[in-house]
């Protein structure tokens, strides 16, 4: 088994099948567990499976869900990707930080994203444990399919203990 098998990407929302696609393309090749959307807006399978070369798979075998509650229910831990700041307290970790903290605690783990449009809701974000941003500038927002790359490449660069992103 996979050693990072134990890890679902949750895109909520998703806008773009293109973003889905890439996204896919990532669990696989940093062979992530697997792919769980949010109602994913007009969807459609096969401009996603364009985006993802040898990833057809992982969008074959996604888990649909109705609600985040239901993407998130057989996880042990749940960490939510935001950039804007929040008032509510979360731990925060960037995702070399998010990485390890997931390599040295390897329970079911699902990781959101949001909606390409605007991001997680604040309900979303109340699943969570803790938050994940990237180090960005003061242009703070990053592509959904980028943003699922950085972090499974990261999760895959822990994993095999090289210095994370």
């Amino acid at each position: 088994m996979n050693a990072l098998q134990h890890i679902t990407i949750v895109l909520v929302r998703p806008q773009q099948p293109g973003n889905i696609g890439v996204a896919a393309r990532a669990i696989a090749n940093y062979g992530i567990g697997r792919l769980a959307m949010v109602c994913p807006a007009g969807f459609d399978p096969e401009r996603a499976r364009w985006m993802a070369p040898k990833a057809h798979h992982i969008i074959d075998h996604a888990h649909y869900c109705r609600t985040v509650s239901e993407a998130v229910a057989d996880s042990a831990q749940v960490i939510a990707t935001t950039a804007r700041p929040r008032t509510q307290e979360w731990t925060v970790r960037y995702p070399g930080e998010a990485a390890q903290f997931v390599a040295s605690n390897p329970v079911r783990t699902a990781i959101l994203f949001g909606p390409e449009d605007n991001g997680l809701s604040n309900d979303d974000l109340a699943l969570a444990e803790s938050i994940l941003t990237f180090p960005t500038t003061h242009i703070s927002s990053m592509n959904l399919g980028q943003a699922v790359t950085a972090t499974c490449a990261a999760l895959r660069m822990a994993h095999t203990s090289k210095p994370a992103i």
